[in-house]
Formats: structure tokens, C-alpha cells, sequence
């Protein structure tokens, strides 16, 4: 197990797909907060644990994520390296919690570095603008907490996702309109069934909302988010074990 634990720790570290999307996420991350602290100004900055900036962040986190967990199986679909990893380790289901272990990982990685950046953010710009930042450590560790949770779930969601739909264009397509299009639909067609949505569990894990007002508890939110991140991998695995390889 830890060999196989290692081969996917080389691969996530030893290729681009990783990289470019924790880039993208950092440089989201800097536009966000830039433009919060721009247009609400240090006074909002009086409790970084609740900066708008965060959830923005939080986005981020989750869309990337998702991304990052399909493309650790579609990349190895694609470029044909998952034949190879399944004549090293037949069992497939060492293979799926390896995959587990070091996608949710990494995703957790990428929350932090979102809580950083942006925290990094706010103390700029509150001494810049000789304003108080308001820096508490008990809030700050519980904000990075929620976003590692968040960053690892969604990789598990999208690792999930990847060993259902295999066809890397289809299955982050999918994904993005999913999390752009569909979550907004069911709000509007079965309002307050928009809750139970994984979105909607990530704010709820956050404790923000787009709208002003959390529609699910931290705790349900972290109870729907991990039921969701079981269901995909439950799900992506059942695939995986009995389908075929080629």
C-alpha cells in the first residue's frame, strides 16, 4: 500500500495538472480579495474570519478541486499510464484509496493556501490603510480547518467523478455546468431544495452565503458535503472495480 501510496504521490507532484490549478486558484484568490478589500474598504477587514473574500476563495477552492480529482483518473485514461499502474497494483481498490488518500490531500493543501493568501491579503491591506485587523487565532484556525475540509471533499467528489465518467472533456464539462447552471436551476425550479446541494454544504461548512444568509448549519453542511464525497467515490468505485480497462 505504501508503494502505491507513493506512486501517486509522485505523480501528482511530478506533473503540471496540480500546479496550474493551485496557480489558478492563488491568483484567484488575489483578485477576490484584492477586489473585496477594494470595494468594501478596511473597515470590513475588522474580523478576517469573515471577510466575503473567503467564500469567493472557497469557490475557487471547490471548483478546482473537483477538477484536480477528475483529472488524477482521466489524465491516466488519456495518456495511458492506468494500465500500467493496475499491472503494478492489481487490487483496484488499493489503487482507489491510494487515489483517496493523496487527491484528498492535496485538496486540503489547496484550502490552506487559500486561507493564507487571503488572510495574507487582509493584513496588508489593513496596515496599509491604518486600519485594526482584528486577527484572531482560534478563528483563523477554525477558517483554514472549514477550507481544508472543503478542498479535500470536493477532490473526493471529482476523483469520484472521474472513475465514473472516464472521457476527460465530458466529465469536467459536466462538472462545471453542474456547479454553474444546475445548482442555480433547482433554485429556481424546487426553491429550498437548493439547500441539500453540495454548494450549498460548502457554505454552510463556511458559515457565509452569496445571499446574506447561510441556509444550512455548519455541521449539516459538513454532514451533506461528506455524504456527497462518499456517494461519488462509492460510486466511481463500483465503476472502477467491475469495469473494464483498456
Amino acid at each position: 500500500m505504501k508503494d502505491t501510496i507513493r506512486s501517486e504521490w509522485l505523480k501528482v507532484r511530478t506533473t503540471r495538472t496540480a500546479k496550474g490549478l493551485l496557480a489558478g486558484l492563488l491568483a484567484l484568490t488575489a483578485l477576490a480579495s484584492w477586489g473585496t478589500l477594494h470595494e468594501t474598504g478596511p473597515g470590513a477587514a475588522a474580523s478576517v474570519a469573515g471577510l466575503p473574500l473567503f467564500l469567493v476563495a472557497s469557490w475557487g477552492v471547490a471548483v478546482l478541486t473537483l477538477v484536480l480529482g477528475i483529472r488524477s483518473v482521466t489524465d491516466e485514461v488519456r495518456h495511458g499510464s492506468l494500465v500500467p499502474t493496475l499491472l503494478a497494483t492489481p487490487d483496484r481498490r488499493r489503487v482507489v484509496l491510494a487515489k483517496i488518500a493523496i487527491v484528498a490531500g492535496t485538496g486540503a493543501v489547496f484550502g490552506l493556501a487559500a486561507v493564507a493568501l487571503g488572510t495574507a491579503f487582509a493584513v496588508g491591506w489593513t496596515v496599509a490603510e491604518g486600519a485594526t485587523l482584528a486577527l484572531g487565532g482560534s478563528a483563523l484556525a477554525i477558517l483554514a480547518l472549514k477550507m481544508a475540509a472543503i478542498g479535500a471533499a470536493w477532490a473526493a467528489i471529482g476523483l469520484g467523478v472521474g472513475f465514473v465518467i472516464r472521457h476527460q472533456v465530458a466529465a469536467i464539462a459536466g462538472a462545471l455546468v453542474y456547479m454553474f447552471v444546475v445548482e442555480d436551476l433547482v433554485a429556481v425550479i424546487a426553491r429550498g431544495a437548493e439547500r441539500f446541494l453540495p454548494g450549498a454544504a460548502s457554505e454552510g461548512v463556511l458559515g457565509m452565503s452569496a445571499g446574506g444568509a447561510v441556509i444550512v448549519g455548519p455541521v449539516l453542511g459538513a454532514i451533506l458535503l461528506t455524504g456527497y464525497a462518499a456517494a461519488a467515490i462509492g460510486l466511481g468505485t463500483q465503476r472502477f472495480v467491475r469495469g473494464d480497462v483498456t
